[in-house]
């Protein structure tokens, strides 16, 4: 594991322990309350959703350009949010890079 994966995981780890707090707090319908609760929530959220979606986006591409599946963690984006794009930033940091790769493959 290298130095940009410890600093990722610590990042997921906090992160995740408050989402779970919050959701040991409020539950999912007091998320959905909140979200709700006034025009900028809203606006909030939707900022928020648009965020994932272009996370999303890019998962994709940056996934199929190293040759991993992108589908385990686009899914779980309207599930886990930015959790999920966490995940992938750890496991990121472990695929080979395409030109890396390339330059690997090339014979001697």
């Amino acid at each position: 594991m290298n130095l940009k994966q410890i600093g990722i995981t610590l990042v997921f780890l906090d992160f995740a322990a408050l989402t779970g707090y919050a959701l040991y707090q409020e539950g999912l319908i007091g998320i959905w309350e909140m979200a709700t609760s006034s025009w900028w929530a809203t606006q909030i959220t939707f900022d928020l959703c648009f965020a994932a979606f272009f996370g999303s986006l890019w998962v994709w591409r940056d996934a199929k350009k190293r040759g991993l599946n992108p589908l385990p963690y686009v899914l779980a984006v309207p599930f886990t949010g930015s959790l999920a794009l966490l995940v992938y930033a750890i496991r990121r940091q472990s695929a080979a890079a395409p030109a890396a790769r390339r330059l690997d493959a090339a014979p001697a």
